[in-house]
């Protein structure tokens, strides 16, 4: 008996196309493992392995095992019974396959595999489906977290925004109140490029034309009342010049009478 792991090779001998004998050969499968199981970048639990597939679909390994000590109670199956079938597809006319499997030890593994030519052999490679994952999980969870910040970000930058435009438009709407009230020099400030900061210069804008056309108002009706003042101080002067014409009109028409009465004695 030899001790280690080999890889066994039936080869039939024919003669005058019988097959007369067949030709057994055992190959020693410790460099071809040699070669295989060193991959670092498979991780912890990944390893690639040698198979050979019987007719009924089961997967047998021809080279060494990365966790033996786990072979399911020594049935030497690469796959878990519930993967054999599913994994047959494996053949010349489809040189790989990619499944989602249980290998030997009863862990959930995702497995790639190669159709070796000339041979009934598969090359697998496989690694728990946890490790494989996990950059994908830690990637989510990197997802979520930048979703779940820039979401808060967002939240916090529009309640910024709408405390900032209630307070422009309470300061806008105290500066209304004013100008209402009479005051027309107040003005409404002016911090922002937004549409707020254009509604506060368009706002003072418009308070500073009317403050304009309230000042030139005020001066015309200013000048009005000058020009109508000075109408009334001459009616008033005329008023009293005729009033003085009257008088001297008066005592010109006692004079006469009197001046008559004294001719009328003079000639009785």
């Amino acid at each position: 008996p030899m001790e280690g792991s080999y890889a066994h090779m039936f080869v039939p001998l024919l003669s005058a196309e019988s097959v007369v004998a067949y030709g057994h050969i055992i190959l020693d499968s410790a460099p071809l493992s040699s070669i295989l199981q060193p991959h670092d970048t498979l991780g912890s639990t990944g390893e690639t392995v040698v198979v050979k597939r019987d007719e009924d679909g089961t997967f047998i390994p021809l080279t060494a095992l990365k966790f033996p000590a786990h072979d399911g109670a020594g049935t030497g199956l690469f796959f878990a019974e519930p993967a054999r079938l599913a994994l047959t597809n494996v053949s010349r006319e489809h040189p790989l396959a990619y499944q989602t499997a249980v290998d030997y030890r009863g862990e959930k593994v995702m497995a790639v595999s190669g159709f070796v030519d000339e041979t009934n052999w598969q090359l697998w490679l496989k690694a728990d489906a946890d490790e494989v994952l996990r950059p994908v999980q830690k990637l989510k969870i990197l997802f979520v977290s930048f979703t779940l910040i820039f979401a808060c970000a967002v939240f916090f930058f529009a309640l910024f925004l709408a405390e900032s435009i209630s307070i422009s438009l309470a300061r806008v709407t105290t500066v209304v109140r004013k100008i209402q009230a009479g005051d027309l020099s107040q003005r409404a400030v002016v911090d922002s490029n937004d549409e707020i900061g254009e509604l506060a210069a368009s706002f003072n804008e418009m308070a500073q034309k009317l403050q304009e056309s309230h000042t030139m108002l005020a001066q015309r009706v200013e000048e009005k009342t000058a020009q109508l003042a000075q109408k009334v101080k001459q009616l008033e002067e005329y008023a009293h010049m005729l009033e003085d014409t009257k008088k001297a009109m008066i005592n010109v028409l006692e004079d006469l009478e009197a001046s008559k009465k004294k001719i009328e004695v003079e000639k009785a």
